[in-house]
């Protein structure tokens, strides 16, 4: 605002002496005739009760608008008269009063007229509309104040009822304060809304005027109201209604999901159309969100947090879990019957810590014992873990002659029957049938070319509400897991059948002495393989997925925290196995995937080898049962003829580790056709070809085994580096010294 400058008074001109007057009447003569003499204070003060309600006086008016106005002294017609400087700046400071009305009136009156406005803001409209009666009746006392005053001012000096500018400053200045913070409010409501506005509105309680601490506690009270509201509803049934958006939980609606107003999935809850559009695990982690910025600032992080999962939880025990008889339990009801202020924050605190354990234990609960949890995390562990001994052994061996075949001439009918066959001649058969009604086997997406080994796969089907936990990509993890362990599996069975040939066929090799060393090198090296592979199996089975587990075991003992802890502490327990299993660091590096590309190469080498012996044997035996005196040479003719027209009983695919795709073979290692006769080179099927065959595997292997021990010496993963001592604990891997 901008205080008028006074014109200067002109020069009087010289009195002529003959005039019989003094000058001050000259004086007053003069102002009289020019306009310039002082206003009445009755003027004054009626301009001045107008300017408090905004209005324009005679002698004042505002110019411009509410939030840009300035103050003037205008004049009014030909007889303008002044007003004393010190009346002015008087004047001036109470029509901050009116200037201020107006921007608060003109909020209420916005607020009034507009259906766009949020709750909140409209509480704070509300709000300050009872304020302004109160400003009302103020201007009501003075109003009846300024007709008791009389016309002159010299009749009124000493008077008690008469209305003075003073004494409206008096009277005025609480409200003047208070219009100021009013103002400061509305107009931060231009910018921001809902919890966004209730968190601008509590900073002003951190300031060190008690009065305005006061007037915003006040304030506070009615204008968080409708905060208060939706999150009473939101912790007491998992409800959200808000429908302009000023909640810091906000509802996403673009899952696909038919959602009411509440947040509710509209339709029959228990339809299967219903449950085959819904997946859980979306529902949960994506349904709702935090939205930061309209988070008040009296609310913390870890106490939005808690709110956050108790309308959660609770929303997904009424419609995944379908647990409506909670909702009428005394606990709730208790909750629900109180009822949330500003004013009284541990009150709010202790209802909130109440609410997250009820509705967080009584999820875990309808988790671990309506629904089985942890009898499912069993099952996966025994079948896609391969965890059953017997079970992974008869499937094996029941499974092995179909899957060598192209994956083209497999049908799952035929692998889902041999799955029935192996859980009814194992232990398997006793475990509860629900969880063995889940379990299946299929084959995944294969190319040309590819065989049974490669594209196997066992799966274990879950529903809601489990799939919250178990979600697909979560499967595809035990997947990966359960590739990874079967066909190491496949190679450790390979390996007891050549080491069965090996000790059980020893009469044959009596009485072939020439043959002597070769298998003595082939039962050295098989030994060495042998170990490796047990190793690895026992470091996988023992010191990953049974420690792992028992961490599982420990967690749902406790049953600590709310649904997400739950998914975190069964992420962190998958992850380790993975990553444990797969002999990854912290971190996916190229120094990792070289790792798993030799180990690769390793398994590879060990079913290259296998084939070798197997040839070994066959020869050998073709050999024995020969004439006694039967030339060498002609015993190779015999043998070769033998081989060309007999399919090899050894599947000669390549090998993948850890995907279910097919991988080349090795270098140096032959490749053949799945699934058709053995046809090989004339060189190799000699006793020449099968020596340097064998003895070229069981070099590689050594080669890629010390490579792989001494890797896993310097992995970051303590465990990993405890499976290198296992593997080389006789410094047998140990690099040669240059």
């Amino acid at each position: 605002m901008n205080i008028p400058q006074l014109p200067e008074p002109p020069i009087l001109p010289a009195a002529p002496i003959s005039s019989g007057l003094s000058k001050s009447q000259l004086l007053s003569k003069w102002r009289d005739e020019h306009g310039l003499n002082n206003t009445s204070s009755i003027d004054i003060l009626r301009d001045t009760v107008n300017i408090l309600q905004g209005i324009d006086g005679t002698f004042f008016r505002f110019q411009g608008t509410a939030n840009q106005s300035e103050f003037k002294l205008i004049p009014t017609g030909q007889r303008s008269k002044r007003v004393p400087k010190p009346t002015l700046e008087l004047v001036i400071r109470l029509a901050e009063l009116g200037w201020l009305y107006k921007q608060v009136a003109e909020f209420v009156h916005e607020c009034s007229t507009s259906t766009s406005k949020g709750l909140i803001t409209q509480a704070l409209s509300r709000h300050v509309q009872n304020r302004l009666y109160d400003f009302y009746r103020l201007i009501a006392l003075l109003e009846a104040q300024l007709a008791h005053t009389p016309e002159k001012d010299d009749d009124h000096s000493d008077s008690t009822d008469s209305l003075t500018l003073g004494r409206i400053s008096v009277w005025t200045e609480e409200w003047r304060l208070k219009m100021r913070m009013m103002s400061t409010l509305v107009q931060g409501a231009e910018d921001v809304h809902g919890g966004a506005l209730v968190s601008l509105i509590h900073g002003y309680t951190e300031n060190g005027d008690p009065f305005i601490r006061a007037f915003v506690s006040e304030l506070l009270e009615e204008v968080s109201q409708p905060f208060f509201n939706t999150l009473h509803t939101w912790i007491t049934s998992g409800e959200l209604y808000d429908p302009f958006k000023e909640f810091f939980v906000s509802n996403n609606n673009d899952l696909g999901m038919d959602l009411n107003s509440f947040g509710w999935m509209v339709g029959a809850a228990n339809t299967a159309e219903h449950k085959a559009n819904i997946d859980a695990g979306q529902l949960w982690a994506k349904k709702y969100s935090v939205r930061d910025e309209m988070r008040p600032r009296f609310v913390g992080e870890a106490f939005a947090k808690k709110i956050f999962s108790i309308g959660k939880s609770l929303n997904f025990i009424r419609h995944s879990c379908m647990d409506e008889e909670f909702f009428a339990t005394n606990q709730i009801s208790d909750i629900a019957n109180k009822v949330l202020t500003y004013s009284d924050i541990p009150s709010l605190e202790q209802s909130i810590d109440i609410a997250f354990s009820i509705a967080s234990q009584r999820l875990l609960e309808n988790m671990f014992s309506k629904y089985k949890l942890m009898d499912h995390l069993q099952a996966l562990k025994r079948y896609l873990m391969l965890g059953s001994g017997d079970f992974v052994d008869i499937l094996m061996e029941s499974i092995g002659p179909s899957l060598a075949r192209p994956a083209n001439t497999l049908y799952r009918h035929n692998l889902t029957a041999t799955l029935e066959a192996a859980i009814r001649g194992s232990n398997a058969q006793y475990d509860d049938q629900e969880m063995l009604r889940r379990l299946d086997a299929r084959m995944l997406e294969y190319t040309h070319g590819e065989i049974g080994w490669d594209v196997f796969t066992l799966e274990y089907r879950v529903d809601q509400p489990l799939d919250v936990i178990l979600t697909p990509e979560v499967m595809s993890k035990y997947r990966r897991i359960f590739n990874y362990l079967w066909r190491l599996k496949r190679v450790e069975s390979d390996l007891v059948k050549g080491w069965k040939r090996c000790v059980m066929g020893k009469r044959s090799y009596l009485k072939v002495p020439s043959l002597d060393n070769d298998w003595h090198q082939a039962r050295l090296a098989m030994s060495e393989m042998i170990h490796f592979v047990k190793e690895l199996e026992a470091y996988c089975h023992l010191e990953v997925i049974e420690c792992s587990w028992e961490r599982m075991e420990q967690f749902a003992s406790k049953r600590e925290g709310d649904l997400d802890a739950l998914i975190a502490a069964h992420r962190d327990y998958l992850e380790r196995i993975v990553s444990k299993i797969m002999l990854v660091g912290g971190r996916s590096s190229r120094r990792d995937e070289e790792l798993m590309q030799k180990t690769k190469q390793l398994l590879n080498v060990i079913l290259t080898f296998r084939r070798a012996v197997e040839d070994l044997y066959t020869f050998t035996l073709h050999m024995s049962s020969s004439l006694d005196h039967t030339p060498i040479d002609n015993a190779n003719n015999n043998y070769r003829n033998k081989r060309l027209s007999t399919a090899s009983s050894i599947s000669r695919a390549p090998f993948e580790v850890a995907g279910g795709g097919s991988s080349s073979s090795m270098t140096g290692s032959r490749t053949s056709t799945p699934g058709a006769a053995s046809v090989v080179d004339e060189d190799d099927d000699s006793i020449a070809g099968i020596r340097t065959r064998v003895q070229s595997s069981a070099e590689e292997f050594h080669e890629l085994a010390t490579y792989v021990v001494n890797a896993l010496q310097s992995h970051p993963d303590l465990d990993v580096r405890f499976l290198a001592v296992r593997l080389g604990f006789n410094q047998f891997y140990r690099k040669p010294t240059k």
